[in-house]
């Protein structure tokens, strides 16, 4: 009887092991980088963006200078009671969405913000990809000129600050310097 228990347990474990994905579903890790991309240097004169690390609301803690190593980063500063924030994310989410393991994207909540209301807000607005709390003694936000959200930056690979502006408005005009496909890939 226990060699049964034991056997069905494995098999379990086996199966929801092998529906898992390498992306870290719960949270929006990214994947493996998608094949067929070229990423160009950013412009010379480019500065590095400021390094952070970020606890995510569900999942472990990131370094942005490990996740902008291997490709593109878009930071997302928002903040869930923000007007202009809610007006454009679903702009973001689509992005987020299309270029999914191109680029990673990042949320980054406002000091004012607690982990409900950022759950809540990502609800509403169908994000998938991953958010954290910023709650450091010296903010993320302030370490990128932050006053007020919103505020969008890019980062080319490797880290090189492309942009940062308070909308999302060319924000794929933008990738498009820093994400280039190669012939096939959309």
């Amino acid at each position: 009887m226990n060699r049964v228990a034991v056997a069905v347990a494995t098999a379990l474990v086996l199966v929801a092991t092998a529906c898992g994905s390498d992306r870290g579903a719960d949270v929006g890790l990214p994947g493996p980088v998608r094949p067929g991309y070229v990423y160009p240097a950013p412009p010379q004169g480019t500065r590095i963006a400021p390094d952070f690390t970020l606890n995510l609301i569900d999942g472990p803690t990131i370094k942005a200078s490990e996740l902008w190593k291997d490709r593109p980063m878009v930071v997302v500063f928002f903040s869930s009671w923000c007007k202009e924030c809610a007006e454009q994310q679903d702009i973001i989410t689509e992005l987020a969405s299309r270029y999914r393991d191109v680029v990673v994207f990042v949320g980054v909540a406002g000091t004012r913000d607690n982990e409900k209301a950022v759950k809540d807000y990502r609800n509403q607005h169908h994000i998938d990809y991953m958010l954290g709390l910023d709650n450091g003694r010296k903010s993320i936000g302030q370490t990128y000129g932050l006053t007020d959200p919103p505020l969008v930056s890019l980062m080319a690979k490797g880290g090189g600050l492309v942009r940062g502006r308070p909308t999302a408005a060319n924000l794929e005009q933008d990738m498009n310097a820093v994400v280039i496909p190669q012939s096939g890939q959309k």
